[in-house]
């Protein structure tokens, strides 16, 4: 850690990505005057700086910008400052504290309180708070592919004004060098082995496009509407999410569920929301894929491997809800009982059509059914009765879905129970670790990890090294864009991070723009930015346990180390970050080591 004071009464210092910096946070102490990183080729590195204004000086606080330069390395060469991403984190509130009652140390702070989590990428959309306040900026270093091996070093300086920096560059650095209020020096070692381009995790964290096309203003499916996808679509990659929830009639169907009705036709305005068309003529329907083309070529060129076929019911007793249009041209929508025999029907030759179009693009062996989400024990029947149904018309295809009941487990390809009861379930059901993925959501609580935003980040960023002491091969979250809830048709999670009935931060891990100011930015957030590290953690452990069952006794060593003292358990797991830090910096400096074995394991 650094830190500096200049003559301004303005404090700024420097420390690592775990621990958040809050906006009454006293300067923290410590000698260092630079922060040091270690990263792969391929990488993503973070670190935070700390700005803390002196209570007499009011007028250095309103705006804060950072400015970074190359980082020089061996050689002559440099890692350019376009590779620095700076990040302004704003605060969003927690109004409740999660229940049952956390153990000391398993939340940052006690709620109701105001925690950093987006992170804005132009601070002219930063609200000007008054003083005393501490600040901070996320610095992200985008280690490239190609980097040279060796140490590379530069600086983070921060500036500080009364007033906002001008529009014009040379303005601007010339303001910028009037208001310095102090630099970080920033040393990063880059090891000499390189990240897999695609997670080796399975991960998905459920995308709704039709709720990120009401936010944005954008029609379904225009021009627009796939730009915004790509821009969507480049965010999930560039943090290691490799599948993605294909929905084929309802975008928001998890918005509407609650409200649907049941076992009658619906006579509303026709609509062109959902991916797949449905045409009918007599008891024979036909089907359009070529959005679902489009939408599978957009993730698939970007590295994503699995598709997630949206739900095809609703606890399952409702039936996927669609808009189908007769022969004169006539739409309408259609909301049958899942076991009505005019739905069953439907399903028939939907999943038999679909089953033949995945097959003619190759891409069986990429693609999962969701069936019925989180089954409850009174729905076994209906959901088996489902699984039969589908199987029946698309042999071979892959079922999968989230549960907590192991009786389910047997009837799918894929169960993904929920973490707190994966044991039991892979126990119960006699499948396979390798077959079982697993998930958290609003719950689990209590000592078992999750992405709260009033957890400390620790206990999202282990979730990963859990996955892989127990050989899980995918995991799953249903909120990256849950920007509705049911109470409001729309709410904004900047104002409420709970969707009024949920723990704070479990619908999203990016935000929409707040407001005109930030015109159509798509906002990212500390807890996205930790789970890419995580995914990156767990690259790390995949290449060292290749090395360790090659004979490599430190490779075991350090395995054996992480188990221990890491991930004993799932509820007993370190909460110490600094933990995790050794084991990594360890396992990077023996893959530095042996990076032939690391490049044998760059595909997973």
């Amino acid at each position: 850690m650094s830190r500096t004071r200049n003559r301004s009464g303005t404090s700024i210092w420097a420390q690592g990505p775990m621990r958040r910096i809050f906006a009454d946070d006293p300067v923290p102490h410590g000698p260092a005057r630079r922060i040091e990183l270690f990263a792969a080729r391929g990488e993503t590195e973070c670190f935070q700086i700390g700005v803390r204004t002196d209570p007499d000086r009011t007028e250095w606080s309103k705006y804060i910008v950072a400015k970074a330069s190359d980082l020089r390395g061996p050689g002559g060469i440099s890692l350019p400052a376009s590779g620095v991403d700076l990040l302004y984190p704003e605060l969003v509130p927690v109004k409740w504290a999660i229940l049952p009652p956390q153990a000391p140390g398993d939340t940052e702070r006690p709620a109701p309180a105001f925690f950093p989590d987006p992170l804005v990428e132009d601070w002219r959309a930063l609200a000007s708070f008054p003083n005393p306040m501490t600040r901070s900026i996320w610095v992200r270093i985008r280690v490239p592919r190609n980097a040279r091996p060796g140490v590379y070093r530069g600086t983070v300086t921060v500036s500080a004004s009364e007033f906002a920096f001008p529009e014009k560059e040379a303005d601007r650095d010339r303001k910028l060098a009037a208001g310095c209020v102090g630099s970080v020096a920033v040393s990063l070692r880059v090891w000499d082995f390189e990240i897999p381009r695609v997670a080796s995790l399975l991960t998905t964290n459920w995308f709704f496009p039709g709720l990120a096309a009401r936010w944005f203003k954008t029609p379904m499916w225009s021009p627009a509407f796939w730009k915004l996808m790509a821009r969507f679509a480049d965010d999930m990659a560039a943090h290691r999410q490799n599948c993605v929830l294909t929905t084929f009639f309802d975008p928001d169907a998890f918005a509407d569920q609650m409200a649907s009705v049941r076992g009658q036709d619906h006579q509303s305005p026709p609509t062109t929301d959902q991916m797949v068309g449905v045409r009918q003529e007599g008891r024979r329907y036909t089907f359009d894929f070529r959005r679902l083309d489009r939408w599978a070529n957009l993730f698939f060129r970007r590295g994503f491997r699995l598709l997630e076929g949206g739900h095809v019911a609703f606890k399952s007793r409702d039936g996927a809800r669609f808009w189908l249009t007769d022969r004169h041209g006539v739409s309408r929508k259609m909301a049958w009982s899942a076991q009505d025999p005019k739905y069953e029907d439907f399903l028939r030759q939907f999943m038999g059509a679909l089953w033949q179009h995945l097959g003619r693009r190759g891409w069986r062996e990429r693609y999962l059914q969701h069936i019925s989400d989180e089954p409850g024990p009174d729905q076994f029947e209906r959901y088996r009765h489902l699984t039969e149904l589908v199987r029946a018309v698309a042999p071979g295809i892959k079922l999968m879905d989230a549960m907590a009941h192991p009786e389910y487990a047997k009837l799918i390809d894929c169960p993904v129970p929920l973490e707190s009861v994966y044991e039991d379930v892979v126990a119960k059901s006699g499948r396979a670790p390798g077959d079982v993925w697993t998930y958290y959501c609003c719950g689990p609580q209590g000592r078992w990890p999750n992405r709260f935003i009033q957890y400390p980040l620790v206990r999202l960023r282990i979730i990963p090294w859990l996955c892989f002491k127990h050989g899980i091969p995918g995991l799953l979250h249903w909120g990256y864009n849950y920007w509705t809830g049911i109470e409001k048709d729309v709410y904004n999670p900047w104002d409420d991070t709970t969707i009024h009935r949920y723990p704070p931060g479990d619908a999203c891990v990016v935000y929409p723009p707040r407001d005109t100011y930030m015109g159509d930015a798509l906002s990212g957030s500390i807890r996205w930015e930790i789970i890419r590290k995580s995914l990156e953690d767990h690259e790390y452990l995949r290449l060292t346990k290749m090395l360790a069952d090659s004979g490599n006794l430190q490779a075991a060593r350090i395995i054996g180390d992480m188990v221990r003292t890491a991930v004993p358990g799932w509820t007993t797991h370190t909460r110490d970050p600094k933990r995790l830090d050794l084991l990594r910096r360890r396992m990077g400096q023996l893959l530095h080591r042996h990076g032939s074995v690391a490049r044998k394991g760059s595909n997973p």
